[in-house]
């Protein structure tokens, strides 16, 4: 069966059974609930495989950006928590919606755990372990290579390099 339909099928059985499944006094309860638990899994077996092929396609061949999140991937997993703690407690009485909340929470982990990596983890013996080797730090390039195109006047960023 096609992977795209799979998907759809499953995605449909698990939007239509869901509303149905819930009911223990339907008559036949113990039938929406198996074909609930099939289309579910269906639906999760499919997006794995959709996903998989998707990033096969996406990342068939090397980009430097790829290889510099993929690097820091496990530093990032292992400082995380303690951030997200910390941001989650200081921002815990600013008056905005949890989405909000969640968004900027998000981005400043992602973005605090790049800069620890770069300046504390990637060049030094730190990411000799975890990664197996030592890379040259990566943003100080970048920043360096923005200031050369804004004095230049370029608006372009493009050939950085990892």
């Amino acid at each position: 069966m096609d992977r795209w339909l799979c998907a759809t099928v499953g995605i449909s059985g698990v939007l239509w059974l869901g509303r149905l499944q819930g009911d223990l006094a339907h008559p036949h309860y113990a039938a929406l609930k198996a074909g609930f638990a099939l289309s579910y899994a269906a639906t999760m077996w499919s997006l794995v495989f959709l996903t998989m092929g998707m990033f096969r396609k996406i990342c068939a061949e090397e980009r430097r950006w790829i290889r510099y999140i993929a690097d820091s991937s496990y530093w990032m997993y292992l400082v995380h928590l303690p951030i997200v703690v910390w941001l989650q407690v200081a921002i815990a009485e600013v008056a905005l919606r949890w989405s909000v909340k969640l968004g900027v929470v998000s981005a400043a982990t992602v973005g605090l755990a790049l800069v620890t990596y770069d300046l504390f983890v990637r060049s030094t013996w730190a990411g000799l372990v975890l990664n197996g080797h030592r890379r040259e730090r990566a943003m100080a390039g970048w920043l360096r290579r923005a200031a050369a195109h804004s004095q230049r006047g370029e608006t372009s960023l493009s050939g950085t390099s990892v």
